[in-house]
Formats: structure tokens, sequence, C-alpha cells
């Protein structure tokens, strides 16, 4: 198996090949299409969030980036002393990854989830609540752009003026948890108020969606999911650096508190970055991480994983172990092996048993037939093999000689 490596030499290139590719693949996504990203906390474009994050990072002890899988919320000791901040879902989570943050809320975890394009669905379905897939529109607005809504949000009695940027709704169903709204759009009475942009032309219209009763539709509410806490937003522009950055408004004022009530300040704020799509090329490595994050996770997984590096690393030193025994080599019999006598082992050990096996079966002196020749041999023996071997002649391949001792010794 793998007769190749069986050459340090090759093996040492072969491993340095392997740490090149390495250290390649983790290098990669820090330099190619980094431009494309967004929404993250942890870059500084128009609608990245690094603005948001210098504010929330005074109120914990520390920030982390969950970048392969929510899976790792497994290893959280603490729910209760942690934060999960979700932003920009551009993907949706799988089955197994929002019943890891689900697993995660009921432990008594706080999570934020941002979401306007209904991937994070699954999630706020597990409290009874939906994400309507459609923007609002409102005439209470900024620079008269109905998209851009304008709104009060409030935190622990505290009011904050904040600005939307094409937010969705947050919808309760029949089965929604008990909820309390912390933000919500103007009531809708036409030709003023909020609407769904049913005909999607970014204006208010009489055909367009109206709230129902005298309120508007709710951007945030924050509800509860067994021991913990979720607070769902219809939009990830509230978090945005070009929001953020308005002098008018008091996004990051807002949500630093909200930040503050939802984690104590010895405890840990986690960001999921994992949920932006990556680019094309990178979509294979991004999966490839995203698993590694899964099968890295929890109590039992780690040593499942480790147990199987370890069985790895064995099967890898057997297949490419030094060995003596030359019969796990492909060798035709009578053709010359291409090594020097004097780095064949096998030569001399061969060379005792075929002289023992002939003083044995023909009751000579084992010193006289150490001075017989080859050609003696052969013809006291008829075989010419054993007869090289003994007078250390033997070119070819022992171990046919090594498979006929054992044998016989059974």
């Amino acid at each position: 198996m793998l007769p190749f490596l069986k050459d340090p030499v090759t093996r040492g290139w072969a491993t340095m090949a392997v740490l090149g590719l390495v250290v390649l693949a983790l290098l990669v996504p820090a330099v190619w299409n980094a431009d494309d990203r967004h929404l993250t906390a942890f870059r500084d474009g128009r609608e990245d969030a690094s603005l948001m994050l210098d504010g929330i990072s005074r109120k914990a002890a520390r920030v982390e980036a969950i970048l392969s899988t929510p899976h790792q919320l497994a290893d959280v000791e603490d729910p209760a002393r942690a934060l999960l901040l979700i932003l920009g879902t551009e993907r949706r989570y799988s089955e197994g990854e929002a019943r890891a943050v689900i697993d995660f809320i009921e432990a008594g975890g706080n999570v934020i989830l941002a979401d306007e394009g209904g991937y994070g669905t699954d999630i706020a379905a597990a409290a009874g609540f939906g994400i309507v897939n459609t923007n609002l529109v409102d005439t209470r607005n900024h620079a008269g752009d109905p998209t851009l809504v304008v709104a009060t949000a409030t935190v622990e009695g505290r009011s904050y003026q904040v600005l939307f940027n094409k937010p969705t709704a947050v919808q309760p169903l029949r089965n929604a948890n008990p909820y309390t709204v912390l933000a919500q759009s103007s009531p809708s009475l036409y030709p003023d108020g909020s609407f769904i942009d049913t005909n999607k032309n970014g204006k208010v219209d009489q055909t367009d969606g109206a709230a129902p009763g005298t309120s508007g539709f709710p951007l945030i509410v924050r509800t509860s999911i067994g021991a913990g806490t979720l607070v769902i937003v219809a939009d990830t522009g509230l978090f945005m650096n070009e929001q953020t950055e308005q002098r008018s408004y008091q996004n990051g004022d807002f949500v630093a508190d909200l930040v503050g009530l939802l984690v104590p300040s010895d405890g840990v704020i986690l960001i999921d970055e994992s949920r932006h799509a990556p680019p094309a090329p990178l979509a294979l490595y991004a999966n490839t991480v995203r698993t590694l994050g899964r099968i890295t996770a929890g109590s039992v997984a780690p040593f499942v994983t480790l147990a199987l590096v370890v069985l790895g690393t064995l099967g890898a030193w057997y297949a490419t172990r030094e060995t003596e025994d030359w019969s796990h080599h492909e060798h035709d019999l009578g053709h010359e092996v291409p090594a020097p006598d004097d780095v064949r082992p096998d030569l001399g050990r061969a060379q005792r048993m075929a002289r023992r096996r002939i003083s044995e079966r023909f009751n000579i002196p084992l010193e006289q037939v150490a001075a017989m020749p080859a050609e003696q041999l052969a013809t006291l023996t008829g075989d010419k093999l054993l007869s090289e071997a003994a007078a250390g002649t033997l070119k070819s391949d022992p171990a046919p000689l090594f498979r006929q001792f054992s044998e016989a010794t059974r």
C-alpha cells in the first residue's frame, strides 16, 4: 500500500505540499472577493455593521464570531450569559442549524434575529412568528423616501428615533408566544401611514396592504422560547453603517442599550457570520468549514472526531512504516533488487536461515555448509534459490524463502 511513501524524502515533500494547501485554503477567504461581502460586523462598508460592533463591544466581556455553523452554540457553557446576534441571513438555516439556535434559546440564551429575506423564519416560527416577505412603505420616512421608514423604538421605557431601510414586518401567528413590540410603523390611514408594498413600486398606494387594527406593523418584537429571549427585527438596515452614522437618528444608541439589556457585562456576544452567502468560487470551502464545525461541536463529537483522526494517523503510519519484510514489495523471483547488499539486512537473515536449513536437512555441520560454494550446494540440495542464499550470492527477492521457512516450522 502506497509504496512510494516508504521513502522518507517523498513523505517529507508530500507533507510540505499538504501543509501548503492548508495554508492557502485558510488565506483564500481573506483575499478573494473580500469586497463582495456585506452585512458583516467586521468590515466598514456602507452595508456592513462595524459601527454597531463598536457600540456593543463595550457591553460584554468579549465578542466572538461564529464562522462555520451555529452548531458551535452547543459549546457555550452558560447560555444565559451569552447573546447571539444574527444579521442579514442570506441563506436559510438547515433544520439542524435552526434546531441548534432554538436549543440555545431554550437553555436560557438570548438571540437578536435581524432578517428581511425570510431565511430565519424557522427560528422565528419556534416562537410563533413569521416574517413578511414584502417590504413596507411608510409616509413617515426619511428624505421623502417611503422605503426609509422612521419609527420610535423603546428599551426599558427609553425611546429612540431609529431609521429602517426597506423593512418588512414581523407577523404574529395564532400560536405566538407572549411578546412585546419594541418598534412599529405608523398606523395605516390612507393616504398616510404604512402599508405592505404589494405592487413593489416603492410608493404608498391605496391598493397596498394595510396593517390590521389601529396600530402599524411590528418592526421589532421581543418574545421568549423556553428560558431564553428572542428579539426579531424585520430589517437589517437598522444595524448598517449607512443608517447608524445618520446623526438625526439613534440606531447605534438603541442597539447598544438593547444588547446591554440582554447580556451581562461579563458575558459574551456571539455574531453569526456563517449566514452570509459565499462567492461561488468559495462555496465548496465554506461548506467544508461548516461541516468541520458540525462534526466538532457538542460534548461527544470532538472526541469522535479525535478518535477518527488518530485512527487515520495510525493507518497512514502502518501503510508507510519501514519494514525488513521484502514480501511486502512486488518483485518477481529472479529480478535483481536495486539496492546494495550492505543496506539489505534481509540477505544476512536469509543466509543464516538457509545454512541452518541445509545443515539440519542433510546433517552437515554449519561450518561445512558455510565453506561450500553455491554450485556445490545446488548439486547437494537441488534448490538454486536456497543454495544462493546460503552461499551469500542471492540477488533476487528472498521473500519466497521466508515463506518456505515459516511453513516448515508450523
